[in-house]
This record gives structure tokens, sequence and C-alpha cells, in this order.
């Protein structure tokens, strides 16, 4: 299967990801810091993908680029649109995957935006333990996109995270979504007042 890498270094995340020409997402991640970190977790994907028996071949095909770029761009869009986050997992490529990983990467979706659960208790929803969540959840190749920084230890700290991913950079996407969530929260609430103030 042919792929293209693209990136997004314009703004906070940086984005990157590996796209297939079969119009799936190979590997995503992202990093509020550090592009090679970024790099580093993307081919981590790349990398369970292939150990898996997926036969991926680099291209530079122009086309696929632009498709990938375009892709690119809803994942930033999806940082503050759950409605959007949820319609690109379709476009995951999880084939590789066992079904206890993806049954844990689609729990996550059921984390609301802004807010965080213990792994025990996302364990407790899928009826596994804390320990299988938490390792299913280190080799998330999806972040952001599945949002595995939404899960945490019982005490409220961060634990690991996909592997690698610095602790800095889950705490500042739970942050930034915390600060999403108000935004929207606030949006609706000066919507609705304004439906009251008007007869």
């Amino acid at each position: 299967m042919k792929f293209v890498f693209v990136e997004d270094d314009s703004e906070k995340p940086i984005l990157a990801l590996v796209y297939a020409g079969n119009g799936r997402i190979i590997a995503s991640a992202y990093s509020f810091f550090d592009l090679d970190s970024v790099y580093e977790r993307v081919w981590k994907g790349v990398d369970l993908a292939r150990r898996r028996g997926v036969l991926l071949t680099y291209t530079s095909n122009d086309e696929l680029t632009g498709e990938a770029e375009g892709i690119l761009r809803k994942v930033r869009r999806s940082l503050s649109n759950e409605m959007l986050r949820i319609s690109l997992v379709d476009r995951l490529h999880m084939d590789h995957l066992t079904e206890f990983e993806r049954r844990v990467y689609l729990a996550t979706l059921d984390v609301p935006l802004g807010e965080v659960v213990s792994y025990g208790e996302l364990a407790r929803r899928i009826g596994t333990s804390p320990r299988a969540v938490g390792q299913a959840l280190a080799r998330n190749p999806f972040s952001p996109v599945i949002p595995c920084h939404r899960v945490v230890r019982k005490d409220g700290s961060l634990g690991g995270f996909a592997g690698t991913l610095d602790s800095r950079d889950k705490e500042k996407m739970i942050e930034f979504e915390k600060e999403v969530a108000r935004e929207i929260e606030n949006q609706l609430s000066m919507k609705w007042a304004g439906r009251d103030s008007n007869p």
C-alpha cells in the first residue's frame, strides 16, 4: 500500500500523519513542544502496522499528498469539534489492530471533550483490567483522533501515554480541551441568553 507523510507545524499543537492510498490514516501524532517527538510517535504507528503485516511503501504522489493535507486540516479542526473527530474514525486504518485495541480506542471517544476518566473506569466500562487498557493506549497510533490523553490514573495524575509521549503534551492537551469546552459552553450560554431576552 502506498503512503504519504504530511505535517503541520504552523500552529500548536504540531500535527503529523501518515496517509495511505486506500484513503485511511495509518498513524497520526501531535506535540505542543517538539517536532521530533511528533516524527517519533507517528513512525511508531507505521512500525506497528508493518510489524502486523501491513505492506507500506512511501510515495511522493502529489494527488495523495493533497488528499492527506485535507485530512490533516480536518484533524486540526477536530480538536475543537467532537462530531468531526468521530467522523474521522472511519478514516483510521484499524485492520491490523486487535479487536480489544479497537474496543479500548473507541471507548475513549465516549469521554467528553474537556473531561478525563481513570484507566480503571474505562476498564470497567468495557469489562477488562486497567493494566490491559493502559497497555492498549500505550500502542495508540492515532492520537489525537483517538483521545487517549483523556485517560489518567485513579489519583488524577497523568500516567503513561502513547509509549514515549511526554507527559507535558498530555497535560497541555487536557488543558487545551478544557478551554475549548469552556468556550463552547460560553457560546451556548450566550446564545440561550439571547433567546430568553427576545420575546
